[in-house]
């Protein structure tokens, strides 16, 4: 939570520093305080279950843009978003924070201008949603450890319990969050979703 935390009001003061010359960044203040707020919600009800989906992929990517827009700060933008896609088994919340996450590892990782690629597609029955960077990528050898609690490779300025959680969200929801070589130079990190049928839509209207 802590960790999750810091991501947000990074965001924060992001947007409040940019409020006098863009009312857009008001917007993204008021969505950060929310997400802090649903954190501190969450910690409170941590012994109770959790129910997830559907949650909607474009939703979650343009709040998770939105509330990373400081992160992109001297990097490139890109966004490949399919124009339709099906409901996913997730918690919108916690999908959220997986894909800020990411995006905030994605800049840490390029010190120098870089290329930060957001993009979701139908594969397999599938949703797959990706975050691919041009930075130095992640080593195969080290593709598994960097999940371990309290691995990280941002030295004295990571904590290692970001990528553990987000894998556990994923976990959470049936789905499942690799990392693998991306076509940009970098890495690509993929969650990988169950999409609702019908039938489930039908009788999950309020989640």
């Amino acid at each position: 939570v802590a960790h999750d935390m810091s991501n947000y009001a990074q965001s924060l003061e992001w947007s409040l520093a940019c409020a006098d010359d863009d009312l857009e960044a008001l917007d993204c203040a008021r969505d950060a305080a929310r997400h802090m707020s649903e954190l501190a919600r969450e910690l409170r009800d941590a012994s109770r279950p959790r129910t997830a989906g559907p949650a909607s992929v474009h939703t979650c990517v343009e709040s998770a843009i939105k509330l990373s827009r400081g992160a992109f700060f001297g990097h490139e933008l890109q966004i490949a978003l399919p124009p339709t896609a099906p409901l996913v088994h997730a918690d919108s919340g916690h999908l959220v924070q997986i894909l800020v996450n990411l995006i905030h590892n994605a800049a840490d990782a390029m010190p120098q201008r870089g290329v930060i690629r957001v993009w979701a597609k139908e594969s397999g029955g599938r949703m797959v949603v990706g975050v691919d960077d041009s930075g130095p990528g992640v080593p195969e050898a080290q593709r598994e450890a960097i999940f371990d609690p309290f691995m990280t490779t941002k030295g004295s300025k990571g904590t290692g319990l970001g990528l553990t959680m987000c894998r556990r969200y994923a976990l959470e929801f049936g789905g499942e969050l690799k990392v693998d070589a991306a076509p940009t130079g970098g890495a690509r990190f993929t969650v990988t979703l169950l999409p609702v049928d019908a039938q489930d839509q039908a009788v999950s209207p309020h989640h």
